[in-house]
């Protein structure tokens, strides 16, 4: 028999009171890797500050997430929150490899996590990539970027982050520790904007509704998936910290009370149901133990079916069930597997929209959500990413049930209890509202939690993978991976550092653009927003606008002082920008109907323009072919061209689509006009009034006009100024020779003074 030689080898420090296992102390030489090189003085002290740095980048990266907002760009809340994740993910996982470069030795934990958030992001990125819009699934949807395929990204990256470097109690209490005070400090500010008592700087945040989460219905989710943690920390028997834990969590159910979002309801009352029983089978001779988690999912159950309590407070629009359901039906019939792709639903919902839909009073929005989570990622991410994310939830809850039941350590299976709670809560909300940026923040938090406390009992037993072990021909290749990945965190610096500022110098140029005399300055921002940033649609439609401002107001200037080739150069420019947007992101309507407009004030220097108005319109047409603005728009094309039956056409069907919408009566009064049916033209006159809520003076004067060729009996003439249904182009220069006005009456003004 061969003989063993008994050695000590490095374990993992064990904390305070914690039993030493002896099989961490045993090993047989026979088979054993040899021994990694230990790394010099200066090479370990650098490792040392390096893991404390990780540390305090994933605390922090947590604690500052639900409370970072900028006023000074122009998305306020979502893109700050997105920045944040990816510059702070990404130094940390820079810090993170440097470290274990310096150590001379890789090494990743396996958690039992790791094959359902493979198979959900390998889902994410196959959807992403057939995408009918692909640039939107992997950024994000521009004001709604948290469930892009990048920001998925950062979140799996910081949870290897947690799982990897927090390898105490201590410190993966940390964790959770960062979370909720992080959340105590929102829901204090949430509780103080909806009092009216404005403490946040910014002009935009004085507002009841404005919190550092997002939407009132954004913040009550939030807490709702944060209350499980300070309910499994109030069942601990002992401690200073319990009551603590009860009065913050108390807070958090009665701002809760206050703000009234169903949803929320919903996720406590599942979520406090599941502690309770978890709790009752973990501590069977202390039924005391249950009596909190009870009586939550008790309240928050009859708070349910109570809806005459609370702020009245303004609650967020969504979808109808219905017609969310609907659509999504009609998406899995086209994309079945992989769906529209990440973040698309905006364009989803413009495709299979309704004609019913223009009689709700939300007609005119265009929803970049389904009506909740599930519906979302159905239409999304198709039956593919669904089913990844249902089993990525089931491994979680059903692992970490089984990882509490086993823990006998205080502080651990408390932890475990909370997270496996704000798990189920998440899950369960996902039937009535969607995913938010700081909901998916707690949901892979709780996540890590579960990993970290799996990875130490791994660890114990030294079940770990280290590349240090490996040949020589997989390191080299464990290195250009690894290499890889340190040149796409050092890209992402770069990258959201320039999202961030171009945002920005966006919001700087949309004010400089309410005044005409800083109408340049305002294209300078713009261009510095693209060259930061060329992504972002809206950047280059804006841009479009500011040029074809400065070509109206250049053209309004006298024979002598305007300058003809500066006018078509800056026509030139918006078109190429409008062009840049469409190419960007071509199933946008939004994008086609910028076009339509560049098109429209380029007819009033060029011919041939309305073929390219009516071509924009009608490829938004396609993309939303029961928007009645769009339909209304195509009649003014041909009634312009003039094509008066067509005009006549697309004005009753735009009616017929929104019987309620003004302008397709009052254009339409223009067709009867022309066809000297005067008493159809006066009645549509009337309708036109009635549905703009009185008499206006273009009615008035159209009327007037119509009333005088009924009774002249004479032949209109063709042109049409003094009626709505004016050539498109004429509709710009009216409102160029307006600014052109206003600006010399500020400029004698100034001259005045």
């Amino acid at each position: 028999m061969q003989d063993i030689e008994i050695k000590r080898v490095p374990v993992p420090e064990n904390e305070p009171g914690e039993q030493k296992n002896p099989e961490q102390l045993i090993q047989k030489e026979e088979g054993s890797a040899p021994k990694t090189k230990k790394p010099g003085r200066f090479a370990a002290a650098a490792s040392k500050y390096l893991d404390m740095a990780v540390k305090f980048l994933i605390y922090g990266t947590i604690a500052l997430f639900p409370l970072v907002y900028l006023s000074s760009t122009y998305d306020v809340l979502e893109l700050p929150k997105q920045a944040l994740l990816g510059i702070f993910v990404s130094i940390t996982i820079i810090a993170w490899l440097f470290s274990m470069v310096l150590k001379r030795n890789f090494r990743l934990k396996r958690t039992p996590f790791d094959v359902p958030i493979l198979v959900f992001v390998g889902a994410y990125l196959i959807a992403s990539l057939v995408s009918i819009s692909p640039s939107t699934s992997i950024i994000g949807f521009y004001g709604r970027l948290s469930t892009g395929l990048l920001p998925l990204v950062y979140l799996v990256g910081l949870y290897y982050a947690v799982v990897n470097n927090m390898k105490t109690k201590k410190e993966i209490s940390g964790v959770f520790l960062a979370l909720f005070v992080s959340t105590i400090l929102a829901a204090g500010i949430g509780f103080l904007q909806t009092s009216g008592a404005y403490i946040l700087p910014g002009e935009i945040t004085k507002s009841k509704v404005f919190n550092t989460v997002g939407t009132i219905n954004a913040l009550a989710v939030f807490l709702a998936a944060m209350i499980p943690f300070g309910v499994a920390q109030s069942l601990k028997k002992e401690g200073e910290t319990k009551i603590s834990f009860i009065a913050v969590s108390a807070f958090m159910f009665v701002l809760l009370v206050l703000l009234n979002v169903k949803a929320a309801w919903w996720g406590l009352f599942a979520s406090g149901t599941f502690i309770a029983v978890l709790a009752g089978l973990k501590q069977k001779k202390d039924w005391r133990m249950l009596a909190f988690p009870a009586a939550l999912a008790l309240l928050s159950l009859a708070f349910v079916f109570n809806a005459s309590f609370g702020k009245a407070l303004p609650k967020e629009a969504t979808l109808d069930r219905d017609i969310a359901q609907s659509q999504v039906k009609q998406v899995l019939k086209e994309k079945p597997i992989f769906g529209s792709g990440p973040e698309t639903y905006v364009f989803d919902f413009s495709k299979y929209r309704t004609d019913e839909m223009n009689n709700s009073q939300v007609w005119s929005l265009r929803f970049d959500k389904a009506r909740n989570d599930w519906l979302n990622m159905l239409a999304t991410t198709g039956i593919l990413g669904t089913a990844a994310y249902a089993l990525l939830v089931v491994f979680a809850v059903v692992l970490g049930a089984m990882q509490f039941l086993k823990t006998e350590d205080e502080s651990e299976k408390f932890l475990e209890l909370g997270a496996i709670g704000s798990i189920v809560t998440i899950a369960v909300m996902g039937l009535f509202y969607y995913s938010t940026a700081s909901l998916l923040l707690v949901l892979w938090v709780s996540l890590a939690i579960l990993g970290a406390i799996s990875a130490r009992e791994k660890t114990k037993t030294e079940q770990e993978f280290d590349m240090s072990k490996i040949s020589l021909e997989s390191r080299v290749f464990a290195f250009v991976f690894l290499m890889l990945i340190f040149g796409g965190a050092a890209y992402s610096i770069l990258y959201n550092s320039k999202v961030l500022a171009a945002d920005i110098k966006y919001r700087k140029g949309l004010e400089f653009a309410q005044k005409a005399e800083t109408l340049s300055d305002s294209a300078r921002m713009f261009e510095g927003a693209i060259r930061q940033n060329g992504l972002r649609e809206n950047y280059h439609l804006s841009l479009a606008r500011v040029y074809l401002i400065q070509a109206n107001l250049e053209n309004q200037k006298g024979e002598k002082d305007k300058k003809v080739e500066t006018v078509q150069n800056l026509l030139t420019r918006a078109i190429d920008e409008g062009k840049v947007a469409v190419n960007i992101n071509p199933v946008s309507v939004a994008n086609w109907e910028g076009m339509a407009l560049i098109y429209r004030n380029a007819a009033l220097y060029a011919t041939g323009a309305l073929d390219w108005i009516e071509t924009s319109y009608n490829e938004a047409l396609k993309l939303e072919p029961s928007n009645p603005i769009i339909v209304n728009g195509l009649g003014q094309v041909y009634l312009t061209k003039p094509d008066v039956d067509k005009a006549k056409e697309y004005f009753e069907r735009a009616i017929k689509m929104k019987a309620d919408l003004p302008d397709p009566h009052f254009n339409l009064a223009i067709v009867y006009t022309e066809k000297k049916e005067y008493d159809k033209a006066l009645s549509e006159i009337d309708l036109y009034s009635k549905y703009m809520g009185g008499e206006t003076e273009d009615a008035k004067k159209a009327k007037e006009e119509i009333n005088k060729l009924k009774n002249a009996k004479v032949k209109p003439t063709p042109s049409t100024d003094k009626l709505k249904g004016k050539p498109p182009a004429e509709v710009e220069k009216e409102k160029a020779q307006e600014q052109q006005q206003q600006q010399e009456q500020s400029e004698s003004t100034e001259t005045t003074e």
